[in-house]
C-alpha cells in the first residue's frame, strides 16, 4: 500500500498538470475524478494501517499511516469541495505532490531521505502560499527550516542516517514550535493564513505533517506544553464567544491547538486527537464556502461532544492526566499534570460552547453544495473514525465496545428525532454570532526575499548532510 499511495499520487500529480491546457469544463470534471482517486488512496492508507508493514526504507507504523491517509484524503477532498475555479488544477498537482512527500517523509526510516522527500512538500506548500498570502508563506518557511535544523542537529550529533526516536532535551522546544506555527496553532499562523484563499486545500497535509512530527520525534507525555496550547486554545475560544464574532482564521485555532494539546498530554489519545485536529481543521477551511448551511454539522464537529472522535481524545487524556497528577513525582511535573487535569474539563466545556455559537450563527454569505456537503461528510466521519480507529483506543475509558453501541444507538434516535421535526427558520434574535471573513494582512512584496532566504539555507543544510554523511558513512 506504501508504494501504492506514494506513487500513486505522484501520477495524479503528473494527470493534474497535463490538464493544463484543456478547456475549463472538461479540465473541472476531470480533476474532480483524479480528486477521488486520491480520497481512495488515504483512506486506504488509514483502513489498511495495520497490516503495512515495512516496504524498502519505509516503514510508517499504524499511528503515521492513518494520521497521513487522513490528511491525504482531508485535503484531496478540499479539491474538489472549495470554490478554486481556474486554480483546481494547478492546486490539484501540489496536492498530489505535498500528499506523495508527506507520507515518503512520515514512513521513512532515514533522516536524509526524509528531509529529501520533505523537500517538495515544503515548496509545494510554500508556492501556494505564496501566490495567495506571503503572511502564510513566511510562517510556513520558519516553520520548516526550524525543522531541518533539528533534524540536520540531531543526525549529526548522533553520527548517523537512522530517523532519530523521541526527543527529550531542548532540541524539543523549536522541533513543537516549528509544529505550531505550520500547523496554525496560532490565530491566523500558518495554514490558518490561507483559510478563504486556494492554498486553503493543502491545509490538512500541513497539520498531518506537524502532527507527525510530534508522533514521531517528541517524546511523549509533555504536561506542560500540553497546558500550554490548552491556553491557546481556550483564548481563542474566550475571545470569539464573548465577543459574539466568529472569524474561521482565529477560530481555527481550536481544533488545531486542543487537539495538538491532547497528543502530547496522552500517548493514548495521540491517534485519536490527531484525527480530530485534521477534520476540525478541515471544517475550518471549508467554513468560507459553506457559510450558510452546514451549520449544524459544523458545530457538531467543533465541539467535541460525544460520540465524535474528539470526544474519545478528551476523556483518554483527561484519565491520563488525573492518573499523573495523583501518582507523585517531581513537584514541577506535578505541578504541570494539576493544572493539565484541571484544564481538559473547561476546555470540553468550552468546545461545547463554541460548537453552539457555530452552528446558531448568522446564515448569510452564501454557499458552494461541495463544500456543505463535504462539511457533513466530516461530521459523520468524525463518528465514523471512533469506530475504524478502534473502539478500545476512543471508547475504551468509557466502556469499551458497549459504550460505541450505547452512542451508535443514540445516533439512531437522534437521526430519526431530527427527520420527524419541522425545520423553523432562526429567528435573527437568537443568532448567535456574526460570522467574519477577515483577509490576511498585507504585507510588502520585499518579505518575500525572507522565506526565499530562508528556504534556500535550509536546502543547503539538506545538501551538506547528505554530503558530509557520504563522506564519513553515517549509513
Amino acid at each position: 500500500m506504501i508504494p501504492v499511495v506514494i506513487l500513486g499520487n505522484a501520477l495524479l500529480g503528473l494527470l493534474c498538470l497535463a490538464l493544463a491546457g484543456a478547456g475549463g469544463g472538461a479540465r473541472d470534471k476531470a480533476c474532480r475524478w483524479i480528486a477521488g482517486a486520491g480520497i481512495a488512496s488515504g483512506l486506504g492508507l488509514v483502513i489498511f494501517r495495520s497490516s503495512l508493514g515495512a516496504w524498502r526504507g519505509f516503514d510508517p507504523g499504524v499511528e503515521v499511516a492513518a494520521v497521513a491517509g487522513l490528511a491525504v484524503a482531508c485535503s484531496w477532498g478540499l479539491v474538489i469541495a472549495l470554490e478554486l475555479g481556474d486554480s483546481r488544477w494547478w492546486i490539484g498537482g501540489l496536492v498530489a505532490v505535498t500528499s506523495s512527500s508527506l507520507v515518503a517523509c512520515a514512513a521513512s526510516v532515514w533522516v536524509v531521505p526524509a528531509l529529501l522527500f520533505g523537500i517538495p512538500l515544503f515548496a509545494a506548500t510554500q508556492l501556494a502560499a505564496a501566490r495567495t498570502a506571503r503572511t502564510a508563506w513566511l510562517a510556513f518557511a520558519l516553520a520548516d527550516a526550524g525543522l531541518i535544523a533539528v533534524l540536520v542537529s540531531d543526525s549529526v550529533s548522533r553520527g548517523e542516517w537512522s530517523a532519530p526516536g523521541p526527543m527529550t532535551g531542548w532540541l524539543v522546544i523549536p522541533l513543537m514550535v516549528s509544529s505550531a506555527l505550520r500547523a496554525g496553532a496560532l490565530p491566523r499562523v500558518g495554514t490558518l493564513g490561507t483559510v478563504g484563499r486556494v492554498a486553503a486545500a493543502l491545509g490538512p497535509l500541513s497539520v498531518g505533517l506537524s502532527i507527525v512530527v510530534v508522533l514521531r520525534w517528541v517524546s511523549r507525555p509533555q504536561p506542560a506544553a500540553a497546558a500550554v496550547a490548552v491556553v491557546i486554545a481556550l483564548a481563542v475560544v474566550a475571545c470569539s464567544v464573548l465577543r459574539r464574532k466568529l472569524d474561521p482564521a482565529v477560530v481555527g485555532a481550536w481544533p488545531v491547538a486542543f487537539g495538538g494539546a491532547l497528543v502530547l498530554a496522552s500517548e493514548a489519545a495521540g491517534l485519536p486527537a490527531a484525527a480530530a485536529a485534521i477534520i476540525g481543521c478541515t471544517a475550518i477551511i471549508l467554513w468560507p464556502a459553506a457559510l450558510e448551511r452546514g451549520r449544524l454539522s459544523r458545530g457538531f464537529v467543533l465541539s467535541g461532544v460525544a460520540p465524535t472522535i474528539a470526544f474519545g481524545a478528551i476523556a483518554t487524556a483527561a484519565r491520563d492526566a488525573f492518573a499523573h497528577a495523583t501518582a507523585g513525582g517531581l513537584g514541577s511535573e506535578v505541578a504541570a499534570w494539576i493544572v493539565l487535569a484541571a484544564l481538559l474539563p473547561v476546555a470540553s466545556a468550552a468546545g461545547v460552547a463554541l460548537g453552539v455559537f457555530a452552528a446558531r450563527a448568522e446564515r448569510s454569505g452564501g454557499y458552494h453544495p461541495e463544500a456543505v456537503f463535504m462539511t457533513w461528510v466530516l461530521a459523520a466521519g468524525s463518528v465514523a473514525a471512533g469506530l475504524l480507529l478502534g473502539a478500545d483506543a476512543v471508547y475504551g475509558v468509557l466502556g469499551g465496545v458497549p459504550a460505541a453501541i450505547l452512542f451508535a444507538v443514540a445516533i439512531a434516535f437522534g437521526a430519526v428525532a431530527a427527520a420527524r421535526t419541522d425545520a423553523v427558520r432562526t429567528d435573527p434574535e437568537w443568532v448567535s454570532a456574526e460570522v467574519l471573513s477577515t483577509p490576511p494582512a498585507l504585507i510588502g512584496r520585499w518579505v518575500g526575499a525572507a522565506p526565499l532566504v530562508v528556504g534556500l539555507a535550509a536546502v543547503a543544510s539538506v545538501a551538506w548532510l547528505t554530503i558530509k554523511g557520504l563522506e564519513v558513512g553515517f549509513l
